[in-house]
This record gives structure tokens, C-alpha cells and sequence, in this order.
């Protein structure tokens, strides 16, 4: 389950993402990273993935065990229009179709 967030870390969250691409651009997380490349962000002492939060502040939809899928394939990217939620095998059968998966 991702936090609750106040108002004022939701304004943190985004003026570390750069949005300076427009609405259709990647939103590439500015700060650290995890090892895979994907933006990392902590609260309460847990370790989050930015994209993840991203998608949860724009939608309001808590992702369980859901993985947050990225249509760009840029793993920093936290353009909501961008992500969206699917199963492991969703995303293992994306990474195929996009030529991405070891096989």
C-alpha cells in the first residue's frame, strides 16, 4: 500500500519530476534511483518507486499487488499518461512484444 500524503509532499513529489517536456513527454525523475534505473523516493521510512507514486496521486487507485507499467519503456518516467497498472504476466508479455525480454 503506498502513504497518504500531505500536501506539501505531494508538491515536493512533483517539483522533483521534470515536466518541462509538455503533456505528452517523459516526466523523468530528477533525484535517486533504484539500482534498475527506476526513480526511488522514501516516506515513513519505506522506499517507494517514484513512478508508482505518480500514478497513485493522479489516479487515486491504491495498486496492491498490481505492478505500475510503463508504456515508454523509460524507467524514470512518472508521466501518469505514460503508466498504468497490469499483472506480472502483463508485463512480462509488454517486455516480448517490445523485443525487451530475455529469452
Amino acid at each position: 500500500m503506498l502513504p497518504d500524503l500531505t500536501p506539501e509532499q505531494v508538491e515536493r513529489f512533483w517539483s522533483k519530476v521534470d515536466r518541462s517536456g509538455g503533456p505528452d513527454a517523459c516526466w523523468p525523475w530528477t533525484r535517486g534511483c533504484f539500482a534498475a534505473g527506476y526513480g526511488a523516493v522514501g516516506y515513513h521510512g519505506k522506499t517507494y518507486g517514484c513512478h508508482r507514486i505518480a500514478l497513485f496521486l493522479a489516479t487515486g487507485v491504491q495498486p496492491g499487488r498490481l505492478l505500475t507499467m510503463h508504456a515508454c519503456n523509460n524507467r524514470p518516467c512518472c508521466n501518469p499518461a505514460h503508466l498504468r497498472l497490469g499483472t506480472h504476466s502483463e508485463n512480462t508479455q509488454q517486455a516480448y512484444d517490445q523485443g525487451r525480454a530475455v529469452v
